[in-house]
Parts: structure tokens; sequence; C-alpha cells
């Protein structure tokens, strides 16, 4: 007898001691809340995945012991009521016909379902064979050898008279007794030929550490890896390797997730991978074939990728992605149980070829052109702690998808203190002389802590975390989780699979007055119709879901789908998996049925577009021919608190008629050991390289500025040296001055800083151009005040400094402009961690109400009136809400441990930002008063902090605003949601579609944050006017300009032309279509 056999029999016993609760005698619980959790005795299932932890079966010997089991939503005996199946690690799976009124009834031993293998994970209900009755296959897996691994199929013979359904195993009679380290499987028809095919996701039993120290992706092993099966009628063919699905032992798959997310009406698969491997993004290529495009669809992806769903978040009728991993929302949870990659590990890890990954949930926004943006941060969903569940539904019945995520690990493995504790030289000893230890007291010495599942609810454009109001916050450790209309009232109610813990039943206390719930009938052997795609009209907007009930995190939900009416509906259209559209006209409201055999004729297949506009106002002309390389440089090897680097923020332009032929010439600046370059306008409209600037090319050009230096008439050229790569007064910061025409190098002070760029006015009023230079940073010290320097010229070329004497911190950007309107230039300059500071053409500061004490990232600063109304408003780029990061943030600037090097130490609400080992490695003699993880999780920087700071930076804004001008000061406007999805680094304002009203151009995006903040790329540009106090954003399918990459500066020609730079990438040319 199997120990999964005995375990039957020994709870069999028990239950027979224990009085049955009784549905007469149940006592309805009160309702407070969106959500009214069910005891046991309410709903007649007392299911717990019981795990009992042994010297032989523990985590130690099994690594994936504490991903618990899944929930399976069908209604298996055919009366109209959903039921519900729950897979079990060490006990028998069980199943729960649904007798009405969430009363359950235990059925497992009468349909034979229990099980006879070991370990089982996750569960996909679905019809295999076609006869209208769901089936129910389990995955298995565990540390466990031979057969006993092998996943089971449970073929619905039907009900008995007592409306019991009957179920007979069959897996390796269709070819289905996968014997991998099964996690889920997901049925779906890849090839479109009316059958199902399915895809079984297969975890690695090799631990993490004993993996080579290179890319084995594409080296198949053959008793893991995923596996997709091809159905050939009646059994199931392994097509993998010929379907081009990776199979290696570095698929550590937890999440599987099918939709068609290019619209193309062919099914594409998203794979959520644990640990270091990448996820896998398959789009199907219509041959019974798919290929892998995550790396040219998803700029960056979840490291630790656990479950994941797909829908359509915005109701733009695109599936969205959302995947979930370990971020903790709280401040003291990281630091008790999070690492993140150093830079170097982080760039390692690219070199691996395992892509850019972030520790924390991301949410892919859906662009419609086959690539996606990663906005969880921006859209508060980034951070629910040990996460597996990942389900997007509106649970609300709003018409807005909203998310349910279950979170807990038994034992907090990832406990630092008890990671240092297990690496300690006593234990580690013991390891190496082979000493038996202790393995249930080292479990024992593990913290366990319950954790409260996360509900976000949509409002357009974020989510809301309403956990707690809507009653969903039972501390445990949950798995899986699927959705059902459990009771028939038209809101779907939550199940959910815990560990050492009964499971949760959630009834959903919305009950919408109506709603839709289409039932498909497909044809031939989909009978459910999986994989179709169905799309609500109504008033106001539309409703777009996907026919696929395997999803989550080991679970299947309701295949019954199910539509709030917030609008009456005007038509319901579905799009079969076999290409045929169906549509039925509204009113409708209630339980409908679609039958495929109603279907019109196939329509041709191919990629949807969004709607657009019959032209775009822009489009991409051909590139000058020019590209910026950066220079490979740590910034966090000499300052490993920084946030993020700051070598990386070039090439700026500088745009002007060198030659004076009437035609805009361009300069590029380059990186270090890279040389600026001068590009000449040509008459067809393109440009030349005139010269390269080499024999500076050890320099870093932080900015440049055309102007009349010698008073000759022509234009000469001032390039600002920076950067952080150099020591102080290294000759390479020294700026530079090329007069015109022939550009020759003209001296300069002898002034060794790292500038920010040049800002050319007339500041004395004698009639030729001065020079202001403001300091960039001081290099190796970021976060100490550089110094500021004028530059005045005699009209000759010659210039001679002074030291500004004004307190303007760190600068970014600078403009002069006149923002009074008395026919004076003010000076703006912004800079990170600093405020927006407005001086006088004397270096006095001007009080600005409405820009009094407004402390940001700031990036950029544009002056321009763009309005209309005649004064000159301001344009302000930050570093955006998709960071992570959470106001008001602090940081102290100073030499703490006396050893001649600078600090920063950031904090967040007052808490310390580093973690306890990012702290000790750069200030070790803090180590006997941060004695351990636990304690330093609520101290504050005066708990062990005693040298004061030389200067205390902070932010109080993240977003990127427009300052509007206007009698009383300025008044802020945020720019739109979309251009704070990263940080803005470059503006442009210019009339694109030349209707006398100028548009602004916003773009930006920056790769250098450390790896826990993670690359910020989810801009593409952002195009909107300002008119009547108001912000109108206009699509991109109308304006044209798609501004993905890098973007570190833009130039407006006087045609129209835009020319944008690119980090590390190109300088690219736009125009009027």
């Amino acid at each position: 007898m199997t120990v999964r056999a005995c375990a039957l029999l020994v709870i069999l016993m028990l239950a027979g001691c224990k009085e049955a609760p009784s549905r007469e005698d149940r006592v309805e619980p009160e309702v407070t809340a969106r959500f009214t959790e069910l005891p046991a005795d309410y709903t007649n299932v007392a299911f717990e995945n019981r795990l009992t932890d042994t010297a032989e079966q523990n985590v130690f010997a099994y690594r994936n012991y504490y991903d618990g089991g899944g929930v399976g939503i069908g209604d298996f005996n055919g009366d109209g009521l959903e039921d519900v199946f729950l897979t079990s690690n060490q006990e028998a799976n069980r199943l729960y016909v649904n007798r009405g009124d969430f009363w359950f009834e235990d059925i497992t031993e009468a349909a034979g379902v229990g099980g006879t293998h070991a370990w089982s994970t996750g569960v996909s209900v679905v019809d295999v064979n076609a006869d209208g009755l769901p089936d129910i296959y389990v995955c298995n897996s565990g540390d466990v050898r031979g057969d006993d691994r092998a996943n089971e199929l449970f073929i619905n013979l039907g009900p008995d008279q007592d409306r019991v359904p009957r179920f007979e195993e069959a897996a390796a009679q269709w070819g289905l007794a996968d014997t991998g380290y099964s996690t889920h499987a997901v049925f779906f028809d890849m090839d479109r030929d009316g059958d199902l095919d399915v895809f079984v996701m297969n975890n690695s039993s090799r631990p993490i550490t004993s993996f080579p120290e290179r890319q084995i992706r594409a080296t198949r092993h053959p008793d893991g890896g995923d596996r997709l099966y091809r159905n050939d009628g009646g059994t199931y063919t392994d097509i993998s390797r010929d379907a081009n699905i990776w199979g290696s032992e570095i698929a550590f798959g937890l999440g599987t997730t099918v939709g068609d997310y290019d619209r193309d009406g062919w099914p594409d698969l998203y794979i959520s991978n644990d640990f270091f491997e990448r996820d896998y993004l398959y789009r199907n290529q219509r041959d019974g074939t798919f290929e892998d495009v995550l790396e040219a669809a998803m700029a960056h992806i979840s490291q630790s990728s656990m479950g994941a769903d797909m829908g359509d978040i915005n109701n733009d009728a695109l599936p969205d992605i959302y995947v979930t991993d370990m971020l903790p929302p709280d401040d003291a949870r990281i630091k008790q149980v999070s690492t993140f990659d150093s830079w170097t590990g982080y760039q390692n890890g690219l070199e691996e070829d395992f892509y850019h990954q972030v520790m924390r949930n991301t949410l892919q926004l859906n662009d419609g052109d086959g690539t996606f943006r990663e906005v969880g941060q921006a859209w508060g969903v980034a951070a629910t702690d040990w996460s597996w569940s990942a389900l997007l539904v509106d649970l609300d019945m709003d018409g807005l998808k909203d998310i349910h995520v279950t979170n807990g690990i038994y034992r907090d493995l990832t406990d630092q203190d008890f990671l240092e504790y297990f690496g300690s030289d006593d234990i580690v000893q013991q390891w190496r002389e082979n000493q038996e230890l202790d393995v249930l007291d080292i479990l024992d010495r593990i913290p366990s802590r319950p954790l409260a599942n996360v509900a976000f609810r949509n409002v357009g454009g974020r989510f809301e975390d309403v956990s707690t109001d809507w009653a969903l916050t039972a501390p445990g450790w949950s798995n899986g989780a699927a959705y059902s209309d459990l009771d028939n009232d038209g809101d779907p109610d939550l199940v959910v699979n815990n560990v050492n813990q009964q499971a949760g039943f959630f009834r959903n206390e919305t009950n919408p007055a109506e709603w839709l719930r289409p039932t498909l009938e497909g044809d031939g052997d989909n009978s459910a119709g999986i994989g179709a795609q169905i799309t609500l009209h109504h008033a106001g907007g539309l409703q777009y879901l996907e026919q696929m009930p395997n999803r989550g995190f080991q679970s299947s939900v309701s295949p019954r789908p199910l539509f709030a009416l917030p609008a009456p509906a005007d038509s319901l259209e579905v799009l079969w998996p076999d290409g045929r559209r169906q549509v039925l006209s509204g009113p409708l409201t209630g339980d409908v049925v679609l039958r495929q055999a109603d279907a019109a004729a196939k329509r041709e297949a191919g990629p949807r577009a969004r709607s657009e506009a019959a032209e775009t106002w822009y489009r991409r002309l051909p590139d000058p021919g020019i590209s910026h390389t950066e220079n490979e440089y740590d910034d966090f090897q000499r300052q490993p608190l920084l946030l993020k680097t700051v070598s990386r923020d070039g090439p700026r332009l500088a745009v002007g008629d060198v030659n004076g032929d009437g035609r805009e010439d361009l300069f590029v600046g380059g990186a270090k050991e890279s040389p600026g370059r001068l590009l000449i306008g040509t008459a067809s409209g393109g440009f030349r390289l005139e010269q390269e600037f080499s024999e500076d090319a050890v320099a870093e050009d932080m900015g440049a500025a055309f102007f009349d230096a010698d008073s000759d008439g022509g234009l000469d050229l001032y390039v600002a040296s920076g950067g952080n790569e150099f020591s102080r007064q290294a000759p390479a910061l020294r700026d530079r001055l090329y007069l015109g025409p022939g550009m020759m190098a003209s001296e300069l002070p002898l002034l060794f800083e790292s500038s920010a760029l040049p800002l050319p006015a007339d500041v004395d009023r004698d009639g030729d151009q001065d020079v202001f230079v403001p300091g960039g940073m001081v290099p190796w010290a970021f976060g100490q005040k550089p110094p500021h320097h004028l530059l005045r010229g005699d009209g000759r070329g010659n210039f001679t400094a002074e030291t500004v004497a004004a307190d303007l911190g760190m600068v970014s950007e600078g403009t002069w402009a006149d923002l009074t309107g008395d026919g004076s230039q003010e000076l703006v300059v912004v800079g990170p961690w600093e405020p927006v500071r407005v001086l006088d053409a004397d270096f006095q500061p001007i009080a600005m109400p409405g820009l009094d004490s407004l402390h940001g990232w700031w990036h950029r600063v544009h002056a321009a009136d763009v309005d209309g109304d005649g004064d000159i408003d301001l344009l302000l780029g930050n570093v955006g809400t998709n960071a992570g990061l959470h106001t008001p943030l602090e940081m102290q600037v100073g030499d703490f441990d006396s050893n001649g090097w600078t600090e920063q130490l950031v904090s967040a609400a007052g808490r310390p930002y580093p973690l306890r080992g990012e702290l000790l490695a750069q200030l070790p003699s803090l180590a006997d008063r941060l004695t351990s993880h636990e304690a330093y999780a609520t101290m504050t920087f005066a708990d062990f902090v005693d040298l004061p700071s030389e200067r205390v930076l902070r932010i109080d804004h993240l977003r990127s605003f427009l300052a509007e001008n206007t009698p009383d000061g300025f008044v802020l406007h945020p720019m739109p949601e979309e251009a704070q999805w990263a940080p803005v680094t470059a503006f442009a304002v210019l009339d694109l579609n030349r209707d006398g009203r100028l548009e602004i151009v916003a773009a930006g995006n920056h790769g250098g944050f450390i790896p826990r903040i993670g690359p910020l790329d989810a801009g593409r540009g952002v195009v909107f006017n300002f008119e009547g106090g108001e912000i109108r954003q206009v699509p991109r399918h109308v304006h044209g300009l798609d501004l993905r990459g890098e973007v570190r500066d833009m130039a407006v020609l006087k045609d129209g032309r835009l020319v944008v730079a690119h980090n590390n990438g190109p300088v690219t040319l736009w125009g009027r279509r």
C-alpha cells in the first residue's frame, strides 16, 4: 500500500469519529464586506493541504515542498452548479460536488479521483474526449522516483442516479502520463484543427547551486523540461523539440498562461520560470511551431516568476500579462527576507543570456504592436510578498478586471537571519565533515509567518489595494486559487487552496442586478470552445475575454465567462478558435448560449491592429547615420549606495547653422572614449559627418551649445565636460571651446570640474556672450555641492571665470527664460534630489509661487509658452511613478566612517532604504550595532549613525509636471499618466499637425537604476496639448512618434523635423508626412 493510500485510510477512520456538520444547522455569517469567508461547518468542506515534515521528506529534500496545491472548477455532474476539485501534496486529492447554496459533498471515493500517485500539484479541468463532460488532469511531482510521479487523467464517465460523477484514470492510454516534475498543464487548440493539445509545464529537480556558469537553455533534458503534446485523435504525441519548445533543466516553470497576445487568431503561450532562468513568450507560428519572442516583446520581466495570468485590464481588447514574484510591500519585511542582485550580478546575468529580470510582480501592458510596457509599480501592483496565484477577474462587477493574488510560504526560506545561521561556520563544518544534522531542528529555526492574500481593485489606469475592505486578508499560506459563480448569483466567488489550513471559500456579496454569462458550445473535439475570444460591446466601451480556464497558479477557473453590465449590452461577438465569427445583438442579459455551429464563415487570420487614423502626423525619416556608444563604467564600485548610475546621461545635442548656408547643423556629444561629432545639413535634407573631435574623445560630453563667442557673426561651439569616471582635477574634466567656422580649439579658463552644460547669455548686458556653467556633480561624491562658474566673455573669444556663490546644488539642466515678463532673463536650474531654483541675472534667488520647495529627481527643465498666452511656462521632467519609490525620500550625504569617502544614506518615510548587507558593505564599522536583519528592519539612521551629515537632500515629488505661468504664480499640472511610467529626460515643443497650436513631446527611459528598482523603460514618448488649463493627450496612432529606448535629448529643426538622441543607441530623425 502506498504512503498516499495509507494516509487516505487514516483520514477516513478519523472522519468517522467526528460529527459531520449539518446543512440545516448552519448559521448564516454576517455580511460586512464585498466578500464573506465561509467556514468549513458552513460549506461542509474541511479540506486541508496538510504537510508533515520528516527527516526524509522536507524542503531540503524537495525544493518545491511548500508550493502547495491547486483548485479545479467544473460542473462534473451536469446539474448547473459548478463543483470544486482540490489537489493535495501528501494526501488524497478531493472532489466536492456543489449541492447548492454553498453546501458541498465530498464524493472523492465514489468518483474515484483521489489519485494514487505522489505529490499532486496543478489541476486542469477540460473535456479531453469531447463528450461534453469535464475531465480532470492532475499534475504530479515531488521527491519521488519512477512512475509514482506520473500525471493522471481522470475521464468523466457521467453521473449515476444520485448525480455522482464517476471517473476512470486513463493518462497512459492517452499518452499523458508525463513523469516530469510537473507543475501545471494547459489545454488549448494550438494548431486550430478542432481538438485540444496540451502544454505540460515541468520544473527541475536539480539544486540551483549545481548548475554551471553557462547557458544551457537549448539542451533538452530527458527527465525534465516543458513538453508540448499534440492531440492526434485519441492519443497525444510529444512534439516539443519539433515545435521549438525549450526543454532544459533550467526550466523552473511555475506559471503557464495561454492567450492570443498579438490578436492574430492563434493562441500563444507565456511560461513564468522561477530562479535565474528567464520566462518564455511563445508566439504561435501558425504551422504547429512556436517562436520564443520574449526579448523582442518585453523590456524586462519578473525574476522569480511564480503564477501568471493573461487578461485585458484596460478594456482595449488586447490581453495584458500579470506575473507574481516575491517582493514584500512593507519595508521591514523587505529587510528581513529579501536580497537583490548587485549591479555586477545583474550584468553577469545579462551576459549569460538570462535577460533583464527584476524581483517584483510585473504588469505587462499590451501595446498592440507585439510589444509590452511594464507598469506594475506605477499601477500599484508590484509588491504583494511571496505570491503564487495571479487572477485577473472582475470581482466587483464594474466592467474592469481586478487582481487577486495568493500569498505565503509556510517557512520563510529567505529569512536573512536564518540564512546567516545556516551559512555559519559551525553548520558548514558539520556538512563538510558529513556529520548528521538534525534536519527537523533546522527546520524549526526557519520562521513561519502567515501572510494575507491581496485584492487590487481596478480604478482605471491604476489599482487600489482593497484587501481589507473586501475582507480577503485572513492570514495564511495560500497557493492555488480559482474563481467561479458557485451560487449562480452573477458574481465570481473565490476558492483558495492553503497549506496547513482549511481551504478558503469566499462568497462574493456584490450580487449585481444585471450580468451576462455566455455558455460556449464548441464543435467537434473542443466542446467548451476553449480559445474563443469574446468581446462585449456596450455604451462607453467594451470588455474582452478569452475562454481559457487553465490559469493562475496550478488551477482551473470556471469555464463560464462572466461579464458585468455597467451599461446595456449592444452586442456580443465571439471569434471561435477555428476563425469563424458569431455576433449576438442586444439587449443581452443573464445566461445566453452560443453555438459554434451557428457561426459565420472563417475570416482571414492576420494581426489585429489598433484603430488607426488615416495617416499619422509624423513618421520616422532615414537616420543621420550616427549612434551613441556608452562606455562601460560601474558607478557603484566607488559609491555602492547610489540608487542610479550618474555616468550614463548622454548624449546631448546642439543645433545651429555653423557654416552659414542657411541649413541647420547638428552636434552630437560623445561618451568617454567616443568623440563628439559635427554633422552638416545637406541640400537633400539629410546630414553628413563633417568633423569628429577625436583629440578630446577621452572626455565625457555633458552638454553643448552653439553661440557667437568671438562676435564674428558665426557660431562657435562650447562643450561641457564632466561625468563620474574621472578623479577631481582630471584634465579630461576641462570644458572645450571650438571657434567656427573651422571649429578650431580655443583656450578656456583652467577649470577641472564636472560641468552640467553651458548656458550662454549676455549676463552682464555688455553686448557680448557670457556662459554660465553649472556644476553637475562632484566626481565620486554624489550629493556634495559642486562649484558653479560664470565665464565672462570679452567678445573676442576670451573668457574669465568667476565662481557663482549661489546655492544651486547638483544641476542636471538649466535654461534662461523671461518668467516674469519684464524683459530680463531669469535662470532656472534643476537637479537630482534638488528643488527647482529660479535666480536673476545676478544669481540671486527669486521666490516663485508654485515652484518653491519643489524637490524632485529632476532630469530636465524646458521653457516655452505652451498655451500661447504670452508668458513662459515650464516643463519639468522627473523620475516618474514606476520606480517603486515612495515620498518623502531623504538622502544624507557625508563621510560617515571618516575614511575620506562620501556615502549617501537614503531613507524612505524615515526608514533606511539599503538592506543591512548593502549598508555594512559600505560601512562595516556598523556591524556591532546592526546585529541582525530583524533588528535593523525597524531602525532609523539616527539609531546607529553618529556623525552629522554634510548635506540632507530630499524628494517630495516623483511626477513630471507642466508648470503653468499665471499672474498668481505657477500652477502645477501633472503630465499624462503615461508620461509618469518612466523618467522624462527630454522635451520638445512644436506644432506637429500644423494647426497653430503647440504640442509637447516628453520622452525618456533610463536603464541605470539599481536592480532593486530595475530598468525604467516603459516610455514610448508622450504627446499632449495644454489649453484652457487642461492637458489633452494625443494618441500615438495619431501623432506617429514611437520614441522607445533611452532618449536623452531632442531638438526641433526650423522645418519641423525632430531629432532624437538615444543613450547607447542611434540618433533618429522624425518628420511630417
